[in-house]
């Protein structure tokens, strides 16, 4: 939990209020800084923690979510175009390989099947190690290219998995205890930046934040 304004860790805290009951609050770290203070001083656990729980169970719904979904659809289509022209590059570089390879054969055969002068084999033996440099590297580009693509197939976001989770959440709510709850939050929500009108929230399984307006 961080504050929205300031970026300084949310820690939890308490008070007693004059009725001598306790009141639970995250407090902003930033709120005693001294150069600098912070105007979000402190949120109230109960609110904040249930205004959490409150976009989650909205999100569950297929209406809600259907506003990520269309952007984590457009992020997966810019991402395939990009896979698609990284396996472009590597056919490129496969096909060169290969034709480079039929290159050295022909000449490897002509050493073979022909006489030639002591210079001219000179000549030959050059342009063949020549192209056994050329074939090292591009198959090191090969392997590169490989990595490439499959590190940018792991960007791709399972539409799926997230519905599965959001869903999860909405058939354990309400949870049998605090910890159930916390740790079942924990595998959907990475980070949460609050200020007092609104939540800014990273996913775990979002490139981006979400923002939503509330009222704490």
């Amino acid at each position: 939990m961080f504050c929205l304004w300031c970026g300084s860790p949310l820690a939890p805290s308490h008070t007693i209020n004059r009725h001598n009951k306790k009141y639970f609050y995250y407090r902003c770290t930033g709120s005693k800084n001294i150069g600098k203070k912070c105007k979000n001083s402190h949120f109230s656990t109960l609110k904040l923690e249930a205004e959490v729980s409150r976009i989650i169970l909205s999100l569950s719904e297929e209406k809600q979510f259907s506003l990520i979904e269309n952007k984590l659809l457009k992020h997966n289509e810019a991402i395939n175009i990009n896979i698609h022209e990284q396996e472009k590059t590597l056919l490129h570089l496969e096909t060169t390989l290969t034709l480079l390879k039929l290159k050295k054969d022909k000449y490897l055969d002509g050493l073979l099947s022909s006489e030639f002068i002591k210079q001219e084999k000179e000549l030959i033996h050059n342009k063949i190690q020549e192209l056994e440099r050329d074939e090292k590297s591009l198959k090191s580009a090969i392997l590169k290219q490989q990595l490439l693509i499959n590190e940018t197939k792991e960007t791709l976001i399972n539409i799926t998995e997230i519905k599965k989770l959001l869903i999860s959440y909405k058939s354990n709510h309400p949870f049998p205890d605090i910890r159930h709850h916390k740790t079942t939050l924990a595998e959907i929500i990475e980070s949460v930046h609050c200020s007092k009108n609104s939540l800014e929230i990273k996913f775990l399984s979002l490139p981006w934040k979400e923002v939503f307006n509330m009222d704490i």
